[in-house]
């Protein structure tokens, strides 16, 4: 039983990764649909990484961007695929014949130049999970101002058309259960987060935040008490299995809820997770 309505919009699209994207869809689109919120995550993995291998095509009289592609990846038919792709990967048919594949590989170490671009990749994949740690940020010293600025201007935006905004923070898997660094052991060796501050880059990323007034959610500590509920992530990637996204949503809406930011949570999800540290807003 309800004494509101909520309506929730998902602003996520192909290739909108990284929050240059998220400012230019809001100020194209997004603010046409009248929000009354808007919630922008930060996810601690690879959030200013992301920067690394954004291109501002156009930008305005501000030097902000108008027109944003990627260095590394293209959106084919709604599908994300990667730039530079070996040729073994680009015909479809054949791609699905493991002969095909054998004979291909065999084919690229005789004639080099068959192999996949070397330069192609971008920065948070060769220094993976360096913005984590203090040691190594500074290799992002552009890329976390690009991040600031951005976030500069889609509060601009907000304040003018009367809309809140909320920066909700996700934790890595790495932070929380450091054998998950496992995942990514690809060629370099990923960062770590330091054992007596797991929770490094959130800090940092908030405190500059409310130096522009925009509030913040942090979801560490949130996660890392309720580890008794199971591993959140895919076994294969940082990604929220379906129990993360659950503890995602629940916590949300509880913390909107407590804090006025909604009037209900009806129109929210109903999760079977329940916080056990937090008063609950909205009952499943």
């Amino acid at each position: 039983k309800t004494d509101a309505n909520a309506e929730v919009i998902n602003g996520g699209f192909v290739g909108g990764f990284s929050a240059d994207g998220y400012y230019v869809y809001l100020k194209n689109r997004g603010l046409q649909l009248k929000p009354d919120l808007v919630v922008i995550e930060f996810f601690a993995l690879n959030d200013i990484d992301d920067f690394a291998e954004t291109v501002w095509d156009k930008t305005d009289t501000a030097g902000l961007p108008v027109q944003i592609s990627s260095s590394f990846k293209k959106v084919d038919e709604r599908i994300l695929r990667i730039r530079g792709t070996s040729f073994k990967y680009q015909i479809p048919i054949l791609r699905e014949s493991h002969l095909f594949i054998l004979l291909a590989g065999e084919l690229e170490k005789k004639l080099p130049f068959l192999h996949e671009k070397s330069g192609i990749l971008p920065k948070g994949d060769t220094l993976i999970h360096c913005t984590l740690n203090p040691n190594c940020i500074n290799q992002f010293q552009k890329e976390e101002e690009k991040f600031y600025t951005v976030m500069n201007a889609i509060k601009k935006l907000t304040d003018e058309n009367g809309v809140k905004l909320l920066v909700v923070l996700f934790p890595g898997d790495v932070q929380l259960y450091p054998w998950a660094n496992n995942k990514y052991r690809i060629g370099a060796e990923p960062y770590l987060p330091p054992e007596d501050d797991k929770e490094f880059l959130q800090k940092r990323v908030i405190e500059r935040l409310h130096k522009i007034e925009i509030e913040t959610f942090d979801l560490y500590s949130i996660f890392d008490q309720q580890r008794n509920l199971g591993y959140p992530y895919f076994p294969n990637d940082g990604h929220f299995n379906t129990l993360g996204n659950s503890m995602i949503g629940y916590s949300l809406a509880s913390f909107l809820k407590e804090n006025k930011y909604t009037d209900s949570c009806n129109s929210l999800q109903r999760s079977e997770y329940k916080h056990k540290n937090t008063k609950l807003a909205c009952k499943p």
